[in-house]
């Protein structure tokens, strides 16, 4: 099962599994999503910004197996997206009311309704939790 939900993934980083596992892919996408990493070291040093944004035993299997070579990490965008909007069904189903999901989720209250009128996603999205927490948190945005 540790592949559940890797259906949902580019095909790039569907072919790092074997490499790295679905955790490290989860990793990978949630710290550097949309990243280009040029020439990849075969033994990156500590103060490598891979190393430094996925830590030394991830960064060294990754370039390890990329050595040399250029490696984009895909955002995995419309899974992520899936995965988001899955999990908003399930939190609404579960009595969140619409105005915490809007706060909680940086989206506007006709977003989150739209969503909720939708057909359920496949429940295998929700097994691949790129944030790692039983919800995700989105850095980007200010609180």
């Amino acid at each position: 099962m540790p592949d559940e939900g890797a259906d949902y993934l580019p095909q790039s980083l569907k072919e790092m599994i074997p490499e790295i596992g679905i955790s490290g892919v989860r990793r990978l996408v949630q710290k550097c999503g949309g990243m280009m990493f040029k020439s990849l070291p075969p033994h990156p040093r500590a103060d490598h910004l891979l190393v430094r944004l996925v830590g030394l035993d991830l960064a060294h299997r990754i370039c390890r197996i990329h050595a040399h070579c250029d490696l984009y990490i895909p955002r995995a965008t419309r899974m992520t997206e899936a995965q988001r909007n899955a999990e908003i069904v399930a939190r609404y189903s579960a009595g969140m009311p619409v105005n915490e999901l809007v706060h909680e989720y940086r989206l506007s209250e006709r977003w989150i309704r739209t969503i909720l009128n939708r057909p359920v996603a496949d429940p295998r999205q929700l097994a691949l939790n790129l944030s790692g927490e039983d919800h995700p948190s989105f850095p980007d945005f200010p609180s």
